[in-house]
């Protein structure tokens, strides 16, 4: 080999590593679905309910592009499906488009239902203008409350079905002289008897009533109504379920369906 010949450069090693084509992101909500999951593979709901739980953690709202970008790679299918849904949508809620969907899988219902409802109640109109988390805040409630009078409207026009229309209505009307009061997601029912006959009930969402003879407290779970002994004002000589026996008996004999009681 002459001088002024050199041997071939080897060819230099590609220093940068193959850029990923997955969206920002992506590769951490992996990792934390990996955290929480460990050996068990995720199906499709647990996945969702993840990537919800990565980004709210992180204070990133679900309706971010970085959010929906990961949501993509992650469930393509449902991602697909959901994108034809959101284009249906009023064009005042698609900035909400997440937590649309997302309250339309809470509440087994559809986006166009949640549109429906939002409109009848009013909301429709300020959406475009509202933060992401007020937004969220106002449709769960307006959901909450149209679900519940959908529930009683059914019920009779009698002393059982306006109280339990008063039970709904307090239900979904967050409001209290306390925080405690106005986070509670349940109310009081205010109940006299005598002996085991109702002769009074009204409801309300304060805990120290003490002008009735009993205090239930209701709730509700799983699409029933659950009622609870809470206190007695006034000691009958009967115990909290007896009470509460001779409360659901009454409500059923005045029509209140017997399936819809826990």
């Amino acid at each position: 080999m002459s001088a002024l010949e050199l041997p071939p450069a080897a060819a230099a090693p590609d220093a940068s590593p193959a850029l990923s084509l997955e969206p920002e992101g992506t590769a951490e909500v992996r990792g934390y679905i990996g955290m929480v999951m460990g050996d068990l593979k995720p199906d499709e709901k647990q996945t969702e309910a993840l990537i919800e739980e990565f980004f709210e953690l992180r204070e990133i709202p679900l309706s971010s592009p970085k959010a929906l970008a990961v949501r993509q790679a992650l469930l393509p299918a449902k991602a697909a499906a959901e994108t034809v849904s959101a284009a249906r949508l009023d064009p005042r809620l698609r900035r909400h488009r997440a937590t649309v969907l997302k309250l339309a899988r809470e509440h087994r219902t559809t986006p166009s239902e949640v549109e429906a409802v939002l409109k009848r109640r009013g909301l429709l109109p300020y959406a475009a203008v509202m933060e992401e988390e007020a937004f969220r805040h106002q449709a769960e409630r307006t959901l909450d409350r149209a679900e519940l009078q959908n529930v009683v409207a059914s019920y009779p026009d009698n002393p059982q079905g306006r109280f339990m229309r008063g039970v709904a209505d307090d239900m979904s009307d967050h409001s209290g002289s306390s925080a405690e009061e106005i986070s509670r997601d349940g109310v009081f029912a205010y109940i006299d008897f005598s002996g085991r006959t109702v002769v009074q009930a009204s409801s309300g969402r304060n805990p120290d009533q003490n002008l009735c003879q009993m205090v239930f407290y209701i709730t509700r779970r799983e699409d029933r109504w659950r009622i609870g002994g809470y206190r007695q004002n006034k000691r009958s000589g009967l115990k909290d379920p007896e009470l509460e026996r001779s409360l659901r008996d009454w409500l059923t004999s005045g029509g209140v369906p017997g399936a819809d009681l826990e």
